[in-house]
């Protein structure tokens, strides 16, 4: 697991990334850090991911559909199985072109995302869903 501190002094919310691409991860790292009210949590499996929500206060969790250990559609079904996690906002996010968000319509999540990211709307999302003057 990755932590990237938000600004001292300032209230901080912490937004979890699960993805196995360190690429990805430095992305998502660099997008969140526009916000000094945010922590970038990120984690590169399922299991690991899991275990983070279980250990740690998280906020949004924006989780990959392929994962080395387990599908992300696992993930997403264990987290809403989990009485404490199960509210928490899931966008899933995906560079497969064959996968779509009516894929999951059974399974709740909040957005969905196709790689690559594109910041202005990820950045858009996690203001609408972490709005910054509701921090803290």
């Amino acid at each position: 697991m990755t932590i990237g501190k938000a600004a001292a002094g300032v209230a901080t919310r912490r937004v979890l990334f699960i993805d196995d691409n360190p690429a990805n991860v430095l992305l998502f790292e660099r997008i969140v850090r526009q916000r000094s009210d945010l922590e970038a949590v990120s984690c590169a499996t399922g299991r690991s991911g899991l275990q983070t929500l279980k250990s740690t206060p998280i906020d949004l969790v924006f989780l990959d559909v392929h994962l080395p250990d387990m599908s992300g559609t696992d993930v997403l079904a264990e987290i809403r199985d989990d009485t404490a996690a199960a509210l928490t906002k899931v966008v899933m996010v995906t560079a497969d072109l064959d996968v779509r968000a009516s894929d999951f319509s059974d399974d709740p999540f909040t957005s969905f995302f196709a790689k690559p990211m594109d910041v202005h709307r990820m950045l858009h999302l996690l203001e609408t869903e972490l709005p910054a003057d509701a921090a803290g």
